[in-house]
């Protein structure tokens, strides 16, 4: 039964899953990861671009940043810059390993939970995120964020959406494998989550991706890579759907007392 629980509801199992993955680059340095998004299909990049676009426009005036979630810090680099000091805080210690052999002294590394992050109120002008909301109590996480931005400070992020059917049953497949906890899929964020967080800054701006994924695979199958691209972007330009997005990048500025 105590087995159980922890597959259900653990960050322990997440925490274990990336030791377990970034044990094999600490033990190969020659394949340490790419930075960014370089190895992922054309048809998934949109979004990170996007996600790193948003990054760099908000950073000027911002010194402190935290990324929660840091992992082996794929997504740290934009900002990393001489005018920042950034903080990359994450569960799993191999990771961190890989990201602190990726920065060196350019990065200060902290261990720990992300529902409580072991640093003062308004210690941040920014906090970033890509994909580790997923890994905390939805409450607990956002109240952190708050807490730790100061004052007109902004909480950038990238992110699945608890909406999409096709992603919550691979990681249902994935919880049932063992190789994620079940809470990782229900804590997936939702748009109402996202615009209850929107009540405590002054702007929210949300970018949607990927509503006609599943569709894209189909004609990508029987059209090619090409057409199947731009049928998906003339779909995503002409017909946006929040609700059905496979990725969503969201812009909170400016936190209100």
């Amino acid at each position: 039964m105590k087995k159980l629980l922890l597959r259900l509801n653990s960050s322990e199992v997440e925490r274990d899953r990336y030791n377990r993955f970034s044990g094999i680059y600490l033990s190969r340095p020659s394949q340490t990861p790419l930075e960014g998004f370089e190895e992922f299909p054309n048809h998934h990049k949109r979004p990170f671009r996007c996600y790193y676009n948003e990054i760099v426009n908000n950073l000027p005036g911002k010194v402190d940043i935290l990324e929660i979630g840091a992992g082996t810090g794929q997504h740290t680099r934009p900002v990393v810059t001489s005018t920042t000091r950034v903080t990359a805080f994450d569960i799993s210690e191999n990771s961190l390993e890989v990201l602190k052999a990726r920065f060196h002294d350019e990065v200060e590394i902290v261990r720990g939970n992300i529902e409580r992050l072991p640093f003062a109120d308004s210690s941040f002008d920014l906090v970033i995120s890509c994909g580790a909301l997923s890994y905390g109590d939805q409450d607990l996480v956002d109240s952190e964020v708050k807490r730790v931005l100061r004052l007109g400070g902004s909480f950038i992020f990238l992110d699945s959406l608890n909406h999409n059917p096709i992603y919550k049953m691979n990681r249902l497949m994935r919880c049932a494998l063992q190789s994620r906890s079940l809470s990782t899929v229900l804590r997936i964020p939702k748009l109402k989550r996202i615009k209850s967080l929107g009540h405590s800054f002054q702007t929210l701006n949300i970018h949607y991706f990927g509503s006609y994924l599943w569709l894209f695979q189909i004609f990508n199958l029987f059209l090619g890579h090409r057409k199947a691209q731009n049928i998906d972007d003339f779909l995503e330009r002409s017909l946006p759907s929040g609700r059905n997005a496979f990725k969503v990048v969201v812009v909170l500025n400016y936190l209100k007392k």
